[in-house]
């Protein structure tokens, strides 16, 4: 078990709340965190400094307190691979331990909610059948995309059902909100290309009902952040294992997963294809 002291920095619109991204009213600039083993050893260090994207310029609040120059800040990492690489250095059993509760609050901010596009899931099912199909209806599924190996995987929500809250959670299903808001179906997750992601804008639900399903399975998600990273890694460990060093019950949750093997070169193919059109 480690546990990972960390602690983010972040910048905010220099110019005041007037004009600033509501959506993103702190984005985060530096990632900072020690490991500690269970004798409260010091075991290993991390630390990045992250590109901006929202603000252009350094708070002067911000820039007296991190002393970082903004010309430092554009020769650092996209936000994207510095929180890949800070879960991968985190390793595979971890707890978070911060200086106060809104660091985590501002990394989970960035978990956000998806459509896939169509033509990614049929060109996906011609290599395997176990894709699930986007609904045929007004609303496609939905998910939340998770950072894996350095690729991103799209895992769909179920809708709310009386059966969720009776279910456990498992290595390929966990509930949203103990099921009350459906639940995140693991075994149906697929690497997936930026060019296939639809970004969702929530509060432009016109569906007044739907727009709250989605607020509230959005704040659980946040809350549920880093058991959904854990469960999308270990699950994606567990497909890529052969049959032989998996138990019985394992080789039965492999079975109802999708062939990540496969649609992880389908993916990169799909996305030189839509790259070089």
């Amino acid at each position: 078990m480690n546990y990972i002291v960390f602690d983010l920095e972040w910048n905010q619109n220099p110019s005041g709340k007037k004009t600033r991204n509501d959506r993103l009213p702190f984005e985060i600039i530096e990632i900072g965190a020690v490991k500690v083993n269970s004798k409260k050893e010091i075991t290993d260090h991390f630390h990045r400094l992250i590109k901006p994207q929202v603000y252009k310029w350094i708070h002067d609040s911000i820039h007296e307190v991190i002393h970082v120059d903004y010309k430092d800040l554009m020769k650092g990492v996209p936000f994207e691979q510095a929180v890949r690489e800070f879960i991968d250095w985190c390793g595979e059993d971890w707890y978070f331990f911060t200086w106060g509760n809104q660091d985590v609050m501002e990394l989970q901010r960035n978990m956000k909610f998806y459509n896939i596009a169509d033509e990614y899931i049929n060109f996906l099912r011609t290599f395997d059948s176990k894709v699930s199909e986007n609904k045929q209806e007004s609303r496609p599924y939905i998910g939340v995309v998770i950072e894996i190996e350095e690729m991103k995987y799209y895992a769909p929500f179920t809708s709310p059902k009386a059966k969720h809250r009776k279910m456990k959670n498992g290595k390929d299903f966990r509930k949203i909100q103990g099921g009350e808001y459906g639940a995140i179906n693991f075994n149906n997750m697929i690497p997936v290309p930026d060019c296939a992601l639809k970004l969702i804008d929530i509060d432009n639900e016109s569906d007044q009902k739907y727009r709250r399903l989605l607020q509230n399975q959005y704040r659980a998600i946040r809350a549920d952040s880093e058991e959904i990273i854990k469960t999308a890694a270990r699950l994606r460990k567990l497909v890529m294992t052969g049959d032989e060093n998996l138990t019985t019950f394992d080789k039965r949750i492999k079975e109802r997963c999708c062939n990540l093997k496969i649609i992880e070169q389908v993916y990169t193919q799909f996305n030189m294809k839509q790259t070089n059109r």
